[in-house]
């Protein structure tokens, strides 16, 4: 039988060919002020994590308690009795949380849609298409959010296995169908057209799957609220929001507002180049991130040196990963693909390697404080959102004045001198974990190395 971590990155790799697709399709096929207005749109669905505001994770957790009330290795770290509920009090207190957490993400994402878009989408000769393109790509966030949190009942049921054979099925036909359209080459409407379709079959396939395997689970109209577990998720998750929605909104924040004041053609290589990046350093965080509740078991039971030999070696795998990755990316879109197709453009190689070093400091900063919040103390909200005010500061300072290079430098200075040294003296503060020999190896050699090939 294939295990869970296959199907993961089986799904993964399909939903990577598909945003692969679009980069090619944007830097290729799509003229410069087209491709700005696509990636604004592709950052925009990108950026769903932040409308999330921690309440999957949450509900992950406390799904978890409660399929596994007698188990002694899930720590309790709520103020709440899991054993006199079940899952379907969890769940209208999650419905009752999604209908008034819509009325606040559907306003602030067409308010953010419409400021990021209305300047790219002005350059346009079919303005109408466009903006329809956008009301799509909207449509598909609403359903990205809806799978999600289904998704995570399947979760918190150990049933990933399921999750990610349902991502597959829907993944696979999916990206046959865009790449059809882009091999077309149809409008962008279209292209957002069957992504959000995409979402929204996911979306009713997994829903009905959730009511059909999940033992207990009805569909209860009305419910009395139990406010007291309701208070408790969200004590709970406004501190990992928090951090997200700044972290994430602020990164995201630079690349669209290149989108409004730089050339087309600039702006949508850089928005490419940003957009990869990020899925690099997803693609690579993988491995850290499946230990993350072994090592908050270690810590649970006072195993201190096998958390630190878990989570250093997981470190070890994500920053070689970053490394090879983005290295291999980059040889690919400079002297591959332009064998085949000459039109496909790129950013510089300062810029990338710019991007590949902000990357760098940012995962080794964040497994850091992935190690420290073993302890339940959650610093995460105050970090990143010292980290967001600063790019929200620096990035349009350095544009104005060094320009397109210029910018990127903004974030190398924030993670180099406030979010990596910050996770690093919290994390032997708090764990009494000096991490110094091993990031001088591991983090501070091959920054090195990437700053002397930057000046080389």
């Amino acid at each position: 039988m294939l295990s869970s971590s296959f199907y993961s990155w089986l799904s993964k790799v399909i939903k990577g060919l598909i945003f692969l697709g679009f980069f090619y399709y944007s830097a290729s096929i799509l003229n410069p002020e087209e491709a700005t207005v696509f990636m604004i749109m592709v950052t925009l669905i990108s950026i769903r994590g932040i409308f999330d505001f921690g309440f999957i994770a949450t509900f992950v957790r406390i799904i978890s308690y409660v399929n596994n009330k007698d188990s002694t290795e899930i720590q309790n770290t709520f103020n709440f009795d899991f054993s006199k509920t079940d899952i379907n009090e969890i769940y209208i207190v999650f419905e009752w949380i999604y209908k008034r957490l819509f009325l606040i993400i559907i306003p602030i994402f067409l308010i953010i849609g419409f400021f990021s878009l209305s300047n790219p989408i002005d350059r346009l000769e079919n303005k109408i298409l466009a903006w329809y393109a956008f009301f799509v790509s909207f449509a598909g966030v609403i359903f990205m959010l809806n799978h999600a949190r289904f998704s995570s009942i399947l979760t918190g049921y150990n049933l990933i296995p399921l999750q990610k054979k349902i991502e597959i099925y829907i993944f696979f036909p999916l990206f046959i169908l865009i790449y059809i359209g882009i091999y077309l080459k149809l409008h962008f409407f279209w292209i957002t057209l069957f992504f959000s379709s995409g979402y929204f079959i996911l979306y009713l396939v997994t829903k009905r799957k959730v009511f059909k395997v999940i033992p207990g689970l009805k569909k209860i109209k009305k419910e009395n609220l139990n406010m007291n577990l309701a208070r408790q998720i969200f004590t709970a998750a406004w501190k990992t929001g928090l951090g997200i929605l700044l972290t994430m909104g602020a990164i995201n924040f630079s690349a669209i507002y290149l989108g409004q004041v730089a050339p087309s053609d600039i702006a949508s290589k850089y928005l490419i180049a940003q957009r990869l990046i990020i899925v690099i350093s997803e693609y690579a965080y993988i491995p850290f991130l499946v230990i993350l509740p072994t090592i908050s078991r270690f810590y649970a039971a006072g195993k201190i040196e096998n958390l630190k030999r878990e989570s250093f070696f997981r470190k070890k795998i994500v920053l070689s990963l970053t490394l090879i990755l983005s290295s291999i990316l980059f040889f690919f879109t400079e002297y591959i693909i332009p064998i085949f197709d000459e039109s496909f453009g790129f950013v510089s190689f300062n810029i990338w390697v710019i991007l590949v070093i902000y990357s760098f400091l940012e995962k080794s900063g964040a497994m850091n404080l992935q190690i420290q919040m073993t302890n339940n103390n959650v610093h995460m909200h105050k970090i990143n959102g010292i980290a967001g005010l600063l790019i929200f500061i620096l990035f349009p300072m350095f544009y104005n004045l060094f320009g397109i290079n210029g910018a990127p430098v903004s974030l190398i200075i924030v993670f180099m001198f406030f979010y990596y040294p910050y996770s690093f003296y919290l994390l032997k503060k708090e764990q009494k974990i000096n991490i110094f020999k091993f990031d001088l190896f591991w983090t501070f050699i091959p920054l090195s190395i990437l700053f002397l090939v930057l000046f080389y």
